[in-house]
């Protein structure tokens, strides 16, 4: 499967119009991935990303980011 996504390194997000926050919690552990996407279904996007990273989680959302 080609990738739909591209993780944005936190000291890029300044150069980003638009960008995205994957919110991981497992075990009552947090974390953060950000990520750009061109797709309109950010929930599948995001199951990839878990997916390919190997990440266990109980839990996660997305959170939108975009300059105005």
């Amino acid at each position: 499967m080609s990738t739909a996504y591209q993780i944005v390194h936190e000291e890029e997000i300044e150069h980003k119009n638009e960008y995205y926050e994957l919110h991981l919690i497992k075990n009552s552990q947090q974390q953060r991935i950000f990520f750009s996407t061109n797709q309109e279904n950010l929930e599948q996007t995001a199951r990839q990303i878990i997916d390919d990273m190997g990440i266990q989680v109980e839990k996660w959302h997305i959170i939108p980011h975009s300059k105005h």
